[in-house]
């Protein structure tokens, strides 16, 4: 058999993707996803004010929007930097304790993602869809979506539905 030189890149380890939203956007998360389980980090009140910050209007179309832009924006973004190093960083065991929600990969069904028009603020989906039929539905900023896409089609290849 010939051997066309070509080889799938293996998955990582750890990936983490987010922020993404909970409670119509009132409850921030990063997934740290390894290829057994996806652990849903849910993030402070500190993190909800940041990170819903972190993806404003590029368009300085007002001073206020500028102000934003300027000042707040660079902030959020090093706040966005250091909790994803920190999540990238913290062993799994510590990931796995409560309170953060563990999806198995064994009982996960389908992640199904869909990209909404209306950004940004109309959130697109991503739903976790475990197989004793339970959903559950987070956000995902469009800025974001097309790298928590890849992300997650690298990891979980075979579970990863668009529509």
């Amino acid at each position: 058999m010939a051997n066309s030189g070509a080889a799938l890149a293996p998955a990582p380890a750890r990936i983490i993707v987010g922020p993404v939203s909970t409670k119509a956007g009132f409850q921030y998360w990063y997934l740290a996803c390894f290829p057994d389980c996806v652990v849903a980090v849910q993030q402070s009140i500190a993190a909800f004010f940041a990170l819903g910050m972190s993806h404003s209007s590029r368009g300085a179309a007002s001073p206020i929007s500028f102000l934003v832009q300027r000042l707040v924006q660079p902030s959020t973004q090093a706040f966005r930097q250091r909790i994803e190093s920190a999540l990238q960083s913290t062993p799994k065991e510590r990931l796995l304790a409560k309170p953060n929600v563990v999806y198995p990969a064994t009982q996960l069904k389908a992640m199904i993602h869909q990209k909404k028009k209306g950004a940004p603020l109309i959130l697109s989906d991503l739903v976790l869809e475990t197989t004793a039929g339970s959903r559950q539905r987070y956000g995902i900023n469009s800025a974001d979506f097309e790298k928590v896409s890849s992300q997650l089609n690298q990891m979980y290849p075979a579970k990863l539905n668009s529509i």
